[in-house]
């Protein structure tokens, strides 16, 4: 699978943020759902596990993105 991952271009980490990434902005920016029903809504066990992968992805804490 690494080396699939690799002739195409990309790795397993960007794969695995393919959907949560992008759907985190809408629900945080577009539907202006809170942090706590976003993290929920995208599976997180707890709003802080997605807080640290929402700092890997924008670089910002998502209650200031919002």
């Amino acid at each position: 699978m690494h080396r699939r991952l690799l002739i195409e271009g990309t790795n397993f980490k960007n794969e695995r943020d393919a959907f949560p990434k992008p759907r985190a902005y809408e629900l945080l920016h577009v539907k202006q759902l809170s942090v706590q029903q976003t993290a929920e809504e995208l599976g997180y066990a707890d709003s802080l596990n997605f807080r640290r992968a929402f700092v890997n992805w924008y670089n910002v804490p998502p209650s200031k993105y919002k």
